[in-house]
């Protein structure tokens, strides 16, 4: 495949790239290509980092440039190309800012994510903002003369904690232009109201409960969630007229995070004239899951 071969090639760009910047390649006739030997202890500690960094994902690129599927190996590549990309950007911009006249601004953004906790989507959050970031700084189309960056949190999923990493981080450097980030409904709350109070830009990657629609509620938010309830419960509603459908069953997790939601959805098909069912199993307990839909499947005709 040219992808993979291609892959190949860059890899062996990247490394002469690395320990290009690492040894330099002036010599005794100078030209403007020349590249001085880097002796600074800074800069050897951030090519250091990046080798080290980079020495992890290696592999991984490897086994998919000779072959290996790409799906069995993605998750690994997205736990591992954080630390790398990070690595790699304190690398370009430590080199940049002292080549170059005029050093690019930074623009921090304040970026609290569910890296753990009930609904751990900030892996998936996270490697987008890298890769728009990246694509924004190397064009430099929407924010010419500067440097957008993401100051990534783990909020846990958990409202006390979003509040708690806002407020401290505030308290330690209050030169981030904006808070983005956030995907629980429980943290956007909180978080929206302290946006207000510190006068910063608000932007969720998902939180897409229906209240957040009130801009009075919820001045300073705003988010890229689509709001699914409304949407959904006239969908149900549509396939109920089509196939006479009278029973439905509501299959959530941890049944002592999701019951609220759970009883809300009940009463909202019960309105429609359901019968409804609720069924709960924990995420982690694969055999209950495959225990439950094989039980729903045993129940039911199907369409």
């Amino acid at each position: 495949d040219a992808f993979r071969s291609s892959l190949l090639t860059d890899i062996t760009v990247f490394e002469q790239n690395q320990a290009l910047l690492r040894n330099g390649n002036m010599n005794r006739r100078l030209a403007q290509s020349d590249i001085a030997r880097t002796e600074s202890y800074e800069g050897l500690a951030m090519l250091d980092a990046a080798d080290s960094a980079w020495a992890a994902v290696k592999p991984i690129v490897n086994s998919i440039a000779v072959g290996a599927t790409v799906t069995d190996t993605l998750k690994s590549i997205v736990e591992l190309s954080d630390d790398a990309m990070e690595a790699m950007q304190k690398v370009q911009t430590y080199f940049s800012s002292t080549t170059r006249t005029t050093t690019m601004l930074a623009l921090e953004l304040l970026a609290p994510m569910p890296m753990t906790g009930s609904w751990a989507a900030g892996t998936t959050f996270r490697l987008a903002a890298r890769l728009a970031e990246g694509i924004i700084n190397q064009d430099q189309l929407l924010l010419p003369g500067y440097r957008l960056r993401h100051v990534i949190f783990d909020d846990k999923c958990d409202e006390s904690v979003g509040s708690d990493i806002v407020v401290s981080a505030m308290a330690e450097k209050d030169t981030y232009v904006g808070i983005g980030g956030m995907g629980c409904d429980r943290v956007c709350r909180p978080i929206s109201s302290l946006a207000t109070s510190l006068r910063l830009p608000f932007m969720s990657y998902e939180c897409s409960s229906p209240d957040f629609s009130d801009t009075l509620g919820y001045p300073a938010l705003a988010r890229m969630g689509t709001v699914t309830k409304t949407p959904m419960l006239t969908t149900v509603e549509s396939l109920k007229g089509l196939h006479g459908w009278t029973k439905l069953f509501i299959v959530s997790g941890d049944p002592a995070f999701y019951q609220v939601q759970v009883e809300r959805y009940t009463q909202d098909f019960q309105a429609m004239g359901f019968g409804v069912e609720s069924l709960s199993a924990y995420e982690s307990r694969w055999n209950d899951i495959k225990g439950i839909m094989a039980s729903i499947k045993g129940r039911t005709k199907g369409l």
